[in-house]
């Protein structure tokens, strides 16, 4: 939570005023102060969130399947608020010895599969990047985790973690 930029303090009244106007400027001063401290929470709960994880660690190899998502590489976000959330993902894929193949990255919201898929599939070994965009809803508190595989090949070719990110955008509810 941010700190409260602004709440107003009244003037000490002089001790000859009567004691209706004291409560008087007590009650307003704590309207005044429930007022800016709900626009505060206002702007805290429905204000513009984003989340960026850049990956770390050793690299992983991709593996070769057609009936599974893949295995994951570490990149997770958990996303905080309920609503629509765009969620960016650009993973760095070191090719060797698959040229062939083609590489699928996928999102898991959850337990849930998400329908659309980065694909990466060059004829010559190299370093590429898978970039994906996908636009979930969710109810918040939802695990969102990337995972990669390969449709065939047994080459060696790996996810360069470190040079991988994942991020998060809410949009809004």
């Amino acid at each position: 939570m941010s700190t409260r930029q602004y709440r107003p303090n009244f003037a000490t009244l002089p001790t000859t005023v009567d004691q209706s106007v004291r409560e008087f400027q007590r009650e307003v001063q704590q309207a005044f102060r429930q007022t800016f401290d709900l626009i505060n929470a206002g702007q805290n709960s429905l204000g513009p969130a984003s989340l960026f994880q850049n990956g770390s660690g050793d690299k992983v190899t991709i593996p070769a399947t057609t009936t599974d998502p893949g295995s994951g590489f570490g990149l997770a976000l958990t996303l905080s608020r309920p609503g629509t959330w765009i969620i960016t993902a650009a993973i760095s894929v070191a090719i060797q010895l698959d040229s062939s193949s083609t590489f699928s990255l996928s999102l898991i919201v959850g337990s849930t599969k998400q329908a659309q898929a980065g694909k990466l599939q060059s004829g010559v070994d190299g370093v590429y990047t898978i970039h994906q965009v996908w636009q979930i809803t969710t109810s918040g508190g939802d695990l969102c985790r990337l995972l990669i595989a390969k449709d065939a090949g047994s080459g060696t070719s790996y996810v360069d973690v470190s040079n991988s990110t994942m991020s998060a955008t809410w949009q809004g509810q």
